[in-house]
């Protein structure tokens, strides 16, 4: 692939006007399914208003630790079978259900996981029934990401804009009822956990009708263990990659911040994390378009890969400039007069939006040119710096310690990224 990479002709005749109608359908349906994500903003904004920044930073805290064990649980296998499914279109193979075989298998490993770690940690027991439940959310949300996988592989991206829709209105919707009774956080976290079992039933059931569900459990040692080593560069990227808004607020906790600090930099994280849908949803309605070329044209990825790259950081400076300006009353109308320390928080990661934008497009093109181990390495080396800034600043200057590190972890990430990049396809400059 590298050498295809390397020759383009600079006379070859880019007929793409498929790929762009390509493109733009699958765009519209992941913006309307990510667009959806405004009732889990709404749901979170919930929590803090009625709960208070005190329970909403301890909730954050043991979400940001279930989501990070979580992700063994995926170890990303969704992403590669994204990949594989788009390569291989029209094609039954046997990745689905070892796929989803895996997942069954390391499902438990995630709760006792949480346990040893909770313990570990000394946390109090009403903690660690919370941190469980997020446990549950975060499981079961592997659960329908890989219904999703499979939807976006053959490009029907319309089911899973639906299904995405269903699921968090229903957990914003649970959610309310229990808030509006007077219900702690405790059953919040259940609620959330039965919309994403819902959903995930429900998916499944709608693949099956589609004839695209996994039909048998492969319970093959020498299969799950070569699909393994496929995925572990990934899966280590992955795991780091769940961290990176994470340990920022795992840190604060071991460090000895105030839940109520902790609480104000979740907030801001939230808002950043939101504002990252949109290249997310970008990336992702390109990721089995730029498979596909990557493998059979690779002339035509190189177009797009630089088009959209441009497109990305533009719409990441634009949004960054309009973070910095409305702050304010993004802040006040949201989550509160209680949580104007976070605007200055803003400010400061507003500095990373560029940045979170290019990263999403270069991570997921090192994945499309099956370079895992360079999205490990860059994820890995872009983390530890991130936490090492942690350790410099946050008992120095607390919450806007970890801003800053933030915004140096998403600004390392996107360096090596783009040098990984280029030593992968010297003709992506």
């Amino acid at each position: 692939m590298a050498e295809k990479l390397a020759v383009v002709s600079p006379t070859i005749q880019f007929h793409d006007g498929d790929t762009m109608r390509r493109a733009r359908r699958n765009t519209l349906y992941k913006s309307i399914g990510e667009s959806s994500r405004i009732f889990s903003i709404f749901l979170f904004i919930l929590i803090a208003r009625f709960l208070g920044a005190d329970v909403f930073g301890s909730f954050s805290v043991a979400l940001a630790l279930a989501i990070f064990l979580a992700v063994l649980a995926d170890s990303g296998l969704n992403q590669l079978l994204i990949r594989d499914i788009a390569r291989e279109q029209g094609k039954r193979t046997d990745r689905v259900d070892l796929t989803l075989s895996i997942k069954l298998a390391t499902g438990p490993l995630v709760f006792a996981l949480l346990w040893a770690v909770s313990l570990a940690l000394r946390y109090p027991m009403p903690i660690i029934r919370l941190t469980l439940l997020c446990g549950g959310i975060a499981v079961s949300k592997n659960f329908v990401d890989f219904c999703f996988a499979i939807f976006n592989g053959h490009e029907r991206m319309e089911y899973e804009a639906m299904l995405k829709g269903i699921n968090q209105f229903l957990a914003l919707s649970l959610a309310l009822v229990v808030l509006l009774n007077k219900g702690g956080i405790l059953a919040v976290t259940s609620v959330m956990a039965l919309a994403n079992l819902i959903t995930f039933i429900a998916a499944f059931l709608l693949l099956k009708h589609q004839d695209l569900a996994p039909k048998r459990i492969l319970l093959r040692l020498k299969d799950w263990v070569s699909l393994w080593k496929e995925s572990l560069p990934l899966a280590v990227s992955y795991i780091f990659s769940a961290l990176f808004f994470r340990i920022d607020v795992i840190m604060m906790s071991m460090l000895g911040k105030q839940a109520l600090e902790i609480g104000y930099f979740a907030v801001g994280t939230r808002v950043i994390e939101g504002i990252g849908t949109l290249p997310a949803l970008l990336s992702m309605a390109l990721f089995p378009i730029m498979s596909d070329h990557g493998k059979s044209r690779p002339a035509l990825f190189i177009k797009l890969f630089h088009r959209w790259r441009l497109y990305f950081l533009q719409l990441g400076l634009l949004t960054a400039g309009a973070l910095i300006l409305l702050r304010h009353p993004l802040i006040q109308l949201t989550f509160g007069p209680s949580y104007t320390r976070t605007s200055f928080l803003l400010l400061l990661l507003a500095a990373s939006v560029p940045a979170l934008f290019l990263n999403y497009w270069s991570i997921n093109n090192l994945i499309v040119l099956g370079e895992q181990r360079y999205v490990a390495i860059a994820t890995i080396s872009a983390l530890a710096t991130n936490a090492l800034c942690n350790l410099l600043w946050i008992p120095r200057w607390g919450a806007a310690g970890a801003s800053v590190s933030v915004v140096i972890g998403q600004s390392a990430l996107c360096g090596i990224a783009t040098f990984y990049l280029r030593r992968r396809a010297p003709k992506i400059p």
